[in-house]
């Protein structure tokens, strides 16, 4: 998984930026800002990097969906972008280039 430079969430695009820690402050690795349209992140090329694009977009998400209070959980959003990093990383076929579906394999027909 990369992280863009822009991200479209909700229909509006957002520009992501890397920033120095000082930036943010203290245990703060990245936030979403919906006026400014733009998701600054602390400045590193590691997983929770990732991990922390994918919080944020999923609180873009929320914010468009309307849905205040599962927006204002971080435990929640938190959960959920740490489940959906894993899932990308076990299943690299989901980010795949190109119209086809990957080839099938010997686990055909096994209950999902």
């Amino acid at each position: 998984m990369r992280i863009p430079e822009i991200v479209h969430i909700g229909g509006l695009p957002y520009i992501v930026t890397r920033v120095p820690p000082s930036t943010l402050g203290e245990q703060r690795e990245g936030f979403i800002s919906y006026r400014e349209q733009g998701i600054p992140l602390v400045d590193a090329d590691t997983d929770y990097a990732k991990i922390t694009f994918l919080h944020e977009c999923l609180h873009g998400m929320l914010e468009a969906l309307g849905l205040t209070e599962a927006n204002q959980d971080e435990r929640l959003v938190d959960g959920l972008a740490h489940q959906l990093y894993q899932l990308l990383e076990d299943n690299p076929q989901l980010l795949a280039q190109g119209g086809e579906d990957p080839e099938p394999d010997d686990t055909e027909g096994e209950a999902s």
